[in-house]
């Protein structure tokens, strides 16, 4: 009994992080990095040779914004003050920003 439930609790978890890199994959699309390395959707990032250089500099930047983030000069509780109003700046929820905008037709 107790293999079923840590099965359901592993396959729990598993979707929970799916679900957390999709989310986080979608940030990097709101905020236009995908588009500043010139990284198409819908390719296989691992597989397609042509993305290797775009994907390599990426990973790089994101390095650099790690070791930027441990500097004293940088304040995360501003950074998220300022993310929550370019939320808001863009039309996006602040609780949900990946959310899709319902189109309001008039």
């Amino acid at each position: 009994m107790k293999e079923g439930l840590n099965k359901t609790s592993s396959s729990a978890k598993r979707r929970a992080r799916t679900r957390s890199l999709i989310q986080l994959g979608g940030l990097l699309e709101l905020a236009g990095t995908l588009d500043v390395f010139d990284i198409p959707l819908g390719v296989d990032l691992q597989k397609d040779i042509s993305v290797k250089n775009n994907i390599a500099a990426l990973f790089k930047g994101l390095l650099e914004l790690n070791k930027l983030t441990k500097s004293s000069d940088v304040d995360l509780k501003l950074w998220a003050l300022q993310g929550l109003e370019a939320f808001k700046s863009r039309g996006l929820s602040e609780t949900r920003p990946l959310d899709k905008q319902k189109e309001v037709i008039m």
